[in-house]
């Protein structure tokens, strides 16, 4: 429970704290939106199905490189064992 408990809070201050940074000016809203502008954007995006397009482009590259990196480690670790 107590762990639980720290980990809601550190969100809540993780989140505090983007919204304050965001709010301050400091940086430009492209680098820190602001979490009603992402909000937005995510109802928005999800409404009209780019955001499930884009996640999939995501996965499959994400997929892809993961592949990639054990096809290559593979092909590597004849190489390594004679070392």
């Amino acid at each position: 429970m107590r762990r639980t408990a720290i980990a809601t809070l550190f969100f809540i201050g993780l989140i505090a704290a983007w919204q304050a940074l965001a709010l301050g000016g400091r940086w430009s809203p492209v680098l820190l939106p602001s979490l009603q502008s992402v909000g937005e954007y995510l109802c928005v995006s999800l409404k009209d199905g780019t955001l499930l397009g884009a996640t999939a482009v995501t996965l499959r590259r994400l997929f892809l490189g993961y592949a990639l990196g054990l096809r290559d480690r593979a092909a590597a670790r004849p190489a390594l064992e004679q070392i």
